[in-house]
């Protein structure tokens, strides 16, 4: 039997390291990351899902206070999975774009 439905999938939510803090959430224009301290020189590579797990943005990171421009982005709840330059999994968050 072939089936017409398409298996979606959440990005997998990994523990972070620290915790990780989205404020305001939810928010209308950008996102702020508690407890994600960057140093000089560093770059975060933030990868945004849709609830459905479609990839919507890739964006870095390289400012203190760690931010995230929504503004562009439809209503709704988003999922974000944060980078380190050499690939390290810093872990995930969730926020509502108002």
């Amino acid at each position: 039997m072939i089936s017409d439905t398409i298996p979606l999938q959440i990005p997998e939510m990994v523990p972070s390291i620290v915790h990780l803090t989205p404020y305001p959430n939810p928010a209308r224009d950008k996102i702020f990351i508690k407890n994600l301290n960057i140093a000089r020189g560093e770059t975060i590579v933030a990868q945004t899902f849709n609830i459905q797990g479609k990839l919507i943005s890739v964006e870095v990171i390289n400012t203190n206070p760690a931010n995230i421009d929504i503004s562009e982005m439809r209503n709704g709840l988003y999922f974000t999975r944060l980078f380190s330059e050499g690939g390290k999994n810093l872990g995930t968050f969730k926020f509502i774009k108002e």
